[in-house]
C-alpha cells in the first residue's frame, strides 16, 4: 500500500493556502488600522482623564488639540498653559496622544473642562483622527 499525497491533493493544499494567506497578509500587514484604533483609544481616555483631573482637582483642565498632537494641560492666569501639563497616570509623564503616522488630528483647537466637568464656553466640542470622531457635550463633559 503506497503512501503520501497525490499530486492533485498537494495542488490543492498549495492553491487553499495562497488563497487564505492573500486574505490574511493585508490585515497582518497594515498596522496604520491598528495603529488608528489605539490612539483612537487613547484619545476617549485622555478626554475622560481631564474631565475627571479637572473635577478631582477642583481646577479647570485644558485638551490643546494640534495636526500632531492631543495634550491635556493646566489653566494659568491667562487661559490654557502649555508649559503646566497634566500627568499621565501614575505621575507617568505629560497626558498626551500622537498622531499615528500618515493621520492627523482635527476639529476643536482647545477644549476647557471647569471644576465641575462642564465644557467653557457651553458649546459642543469635536475631535477628529481619520474616520472616528469623539463629540464632547457642553452641559455634562461626557465623551461620545
Amino acid at each position: 500500500m503506497a503512501r503520501g499525497f497525490t499530486i492533485v491533493e498537494i495542488t490543492i493544499a498549495i492553491v487553499l493556502l495562497g488563497l487564505l494567506g492573500s486574505l490574511a497578509a493585508p490585515r497582518v500587514l497594515d498596522r496604520s488600522a491598528l495603529a488608528e484604533r489605539a490612539a483612537a483609544d487613547e484619545v476617549r481616555a485622555l478626554l475622560r482623564t481631564s474631565r475627571q483631573v479637572a473635577v478631582a482637582q477642583e481646577r479647570d483642565v485644558c485638551v490643546l488639540v494640534s495636526a500632531l498632537v492631543v495634550s491635556a494641560v493646566y489653566t494659568g492666569a491667562a487661559g490654557c498653559d502649555a508649559t503646566r501639563p497634566v500627568a499621565g497616570a501614575g505621575g507617568q509623564g505629560p497626558l498626551r496622544v500622537a498622531a499615528p503616522t500618515g493621520l492627523a488630528f482635527s476639529g476643536d483647537a482647545m477644549l476647557r473642562f471647569d471644576a465641575r466637568g462642564r465644557l467653557l464656553p457651553s458649546a459642543t466640542r469635536r475631535v477628529t483622527l481619520g474616520t472616528r470622531t469623539w463629540v464632547v457635550e457642553p452641559a455634562t463633559g461626557a465623551v461620545s
